[in-house]
């Protein structure tokens, strides 16, 4: 009894801090290791690189059921960094000493080992041109491996004099790429007019990920908040003001050239809107790091990270929809039955909010154990009868509670969900 009182005081006190609005849900899910790279090759299959704690090992999952279940496909004995999706059939993965290779989308995996290298990344030039990047264990050098057919031969290595570990390597065009990593290493190749120079980017923060635009514009984003940008092929490196202390950000993705987004750690999610200038940061609903974000659609994006967290929104992260069904002021605060009740896949769910002025409102969903699987509602609401519409598409069948807390109110409620 006492554990859970604390348990419910903790979640209540959570809510209640928590300053931003989002429609970020985090999806329960049977992983509970650190994702390392989610990649999804449509809204319902994807696959992941975990980091197996505490003995560091490395497993790939695939789900087909976006994201609610992941089912092994292989282990290995060391850490896998990236996953690279060229098609759902054909998968590389990336990680120390080893890429692993499957044309049967993951029945089967050919490894290549790279002794004396730890990689990171794995990006595809052309159609048969495909570089690793990483660095040399035994005196801990930058390394770019490539191969020239299709992964067959890896035929060439680029060995990097004064160089630091390199963690992340892009393409924005078949002629020209970009590599960055340790201490703000970067370096930039144009085929047939440089060789991978280096470029100076104006930080000693390390640098985890990049996204090009074209061969012109793009972004680099590190450790410590550091986000740079460059509209003049990395001549110069820009240092942009975004709102966030002591982050280190791991992702970066664009859907155009308008919309983005960035994850790091401490549960950091970030977006803009107008091309990278301003950043407005949202409420993932987790605290732990996050390490990879993708697209589906505009609105439709996957976030993982630490501890097995797995994030969706499908509403590009802003503040979910809610009907106000009049602006009458209510006698008492109330919450109605769903409906319909049972259900499948989405309900709607009718509350009313009481007073003078505005309540700061909390609607949440609980499983049979009392584990919060949702958050629908964190937001400041003025007097009315709102209707807000539940999503349960990713959720398994069974009995669900759902809670309204607004002041000093609180009641909860059961629904049903039936598939």
């Amino acid at each position: 009894m006492r554990n859970s009182i604390i348990k419910y005081l903790c979640l209540f006190l959570f809510l209640n801090i928590s300053s931003s609005l989002s429609q970020w849900q985090v999806i329960p899910n049977n992983v509970t290791h650190n994702f390392n790279d989610i990649v999804f090759a449509n809204e319902n299959t994807g696959f992941t690189g975990v980091t197996k704690i505490p003995d560091s090992t490395g497993i790939i999952y695939k789900t087909v059921n976006k994201g609610a279940n992941w089912s092994l496909l292989e282990t290995v004995s060391d850490p896998i960094r990236t996953i690279y999706v060229v098609s759902p059939s054909e998968i590389y993965t990336v990680g120390k000493s080893y890429v692993l290779h499957t044309t049967t989308g993951g029945g089967m995996w050919d490894p290549i080992f790279f002794q004396y290298y730890d990689l990171y990344d794995i990006r595809f030039q052309n159609a048969s041109t495909i570089y690793l990047c990483g660095y040399k264990q035994t005196d801990n050098r930058g390394v770019l491996i490539r191969s020239s057919s299709g992964g067959i031969f890896w035929n060439f290595t680029f060995i990097f004099e004064n160089s630091n570990k390199l963690f992340c390597i892009r393409f924005p065009n078949s002629t020209t790429g970009y590599v960055c990593g340790q201490n703000g290493t970067m370096r930039k190749v144009i085929e047939g007019v440089t060789d991978w120079l280096l470029i100076n980017t104006g930080t000693s923060r390390n640098l985890n990920s990049m996204y090009f635009f074209n061969e012109n514009t793009g972004f680099a984003v590190g450790d410590n908040s550091t986000l740079l940008k460059t509209v003049n092929g990395g001549y110069p490196w820009f240092h942009m003001n975004i709102n966030a202390v002591n982050v280190n950000f791991r992702s970066i993705e664009f859907y155009d050239a308008n919309t983005g987004f960035i994850c790091g750690s401490n549960g950091y999610i970030a977006k803009t809107t107008d091309g990278g200038d301003n950043w407005v940061q949202q409420n993932s609903n987790v605290t732990t790091g996050l390490n990879t974000i993708q697209f589906i659609n505009r609105d439709t994006l996957y976030c993982a990270g630490n501890s097995g967290k797995f994030l969706r929104t499908y509403t590009g992260g802003n503040p979910i929809g809610i009907n106000e069904i009049t602006t009458s002021v209510s006698s008492e605060f109330s919450l109605s039955q769903n409906y319909p009740n049972p259900f499948n896949p989405v309900t709607k769910i009718r509350f009313a909010v009481s007073g003078k002025s505005a309540a700061q409102t909390f609607l949440s969903v609980y499983d049979v154990l009392g584990n919060e699987v949702a958050v629908i509602i964190n937001q400041n609401l003025k007097p009315g009868i709102y209707e807000v519409d539940w999503d349960a598409s990713s959720y398994p069948s069974g009995v669900y509670f759902y809670k309204l807390q607004a002041g000093e109110f609180s009641q909860t409620k059961k629904m049903v969900l039936v598939k």
